[in-house]
């Protein structure tokens, strides 16, 4: 993906990841840790599925449509409220960051 990412600005395919985060109000998004420890944020395409809380730690396959992007103050403050975030941690955000999205069509939890 990350190969794909650095001279296209779209990656259609499967990225398979340990999973470091999940939404704790309703399991809308996830982080996968990357190999050079960096996150990668996965949503998922309309909202038509939500993840358990309970995987963080496990290995995941996702398929779906990465992109780079840059994700607002705004929005950073929002995830991070959503994960369970101190307002003292919340409001040390203040950049926006360059980072990589997945847009899943599907998700495998590995066992």
């Amino acid at each position: 993906m990350n190969q794909a990412l650095a001279t296209d600005t779209i990656y259609h395919g499967k990225v398979s990841g340990e999973v470091v985060e999940v939404c704790k109000k309703k399991g809308c998004f996830m982080k996968l840790k990357q190999a050079d420890g960096n996150h990668v944020m996965v949503r998922f395409t309309d909202y038509a599925f939500f993840m358990p809380q309970n995987i963080v730690g496990k290995k995941v396959v996702v398929e779906g449509t990465a992109k780079s992007s840059e994700t607002s103050v705004e929005r950073l403050r929002h995830y991070a409220a959503d994960v369970g975030k101190s307002e003292t941690e919340i409001a040390k955000i203040n950049q926006p960051k360059k980072d990589i999205q997945i847009m899943a069509d599907g998700v495998l939890v590995m066992e």
